[in-house]
């Protein structure tokens, strides 16, 4: 990080995936894992990866680790 930046405080962060562009077949595998449909995503902010970032709600009521 410049000096610039520094001194105006810019925090560098990733842009994600939201978790409903995730591929299909992604989705259905991590389903598949999980052992239950996912009935809801929140997708979450922060970190630097632009891969999807998401809390997953199942069908069995669990929240997949």
């Amino acid at each position: 990080m410049g000096e610039r930046e520094a001194k105006e405080g810019l925090v560098a962060a990733g842009v994600h995936l939201p978790y409903a562009r995730v591929p299909a077949r992604l989705r259905h595998w991590v389903e598949s894992v999980a052992g239950a449909a996912t009935v809801a995503a929140t997708d979450l902010t922060g970190g630097f990866s632009p891969g999807a970032r998401a809390l997953l709600i199942l069908s069995s009521g669990r929240r997949p680790s």
